[in-house]
């Protein structure tokens, strides 16, 4: 477990890297059980890890050089067991702290249309990579209307018992669920 690791091995450096790449997924709370003591409990206990971690790079002298992507998966989680139908919409919150910004250095907001899809290109980017094949990176996405998608996933319908993957199409506004297709 992440957490367990970082409490009582402590982040570490190692000088045969020129750059690295890590992924950590925190289990999070959904819109669902927010009222849940447990589910708050959750929550202080991923906003601790997430600020641990960052302390630990600032005491390593890496924070500054170090790209960091902080997303939620679903924003707003609806589980229907009888129907495939999106009723509402879904806006996962992302956070990007570019290599170059330091601990003092002020957060800019956007309203760019940035999609999960936009991760990847923004690694690549923050690894060094020149290759734009994969897409844009978060950072250059425009504050205007473009096309983005968004994975869904049906959990077992009780017609079928099957989980089923549906992708979204999304033009112009994500909180309109017109917007979506």
């Amino acid at each position: 477990m992440f957490g367990r690791e970082l409490y009582t091995t402590k982040l570490s450096t190692n000088d045969s890297y020129t750059s690295a790449y890590r992924f950590y997924h925190l289990e999070g709370v959904s819109e669902t059980n927010q009222d849940d003591q447990a589910s708050q409990l959750s929550l202080v206990a991923d906003i601790t890890i997430i600020n641990d971690y960052l302390k630990q790079l600032q005491d390593l002298g890496i924070y500054k050089d170090t790209t960091i992507i902080i997303t939620s998966d679903n924003a707003s989680f609806e589980v229907n067991t009888t129907s495939t139908e999106l009723t509402k919409t879904a806006r996962p919150l992302m956070l990007v702290k570019q290599a170059g910004k330091d601990v003092g250095d002020a957060f800019t907001v956007s309203q760019a249309p940035v999609c999960h899809n936009d991760i990847f290109p923004t690694i690549l980017s923050s690894l060094g990579s020149e290759d734009t094949s994969f897409g844009t990176t978060i950072t250059e996405i425009p504050q205007s209307d473009r096309e983005r998608s968004y994975y869904r996933a049906v959990y077992p319908l009780e017609s079928t018992g099957k989980i089923e993957l549906q992708e979204y199409l999304i033009s112009g506004d994500a909180k309109d669920l017109k917007n979506w297709n």
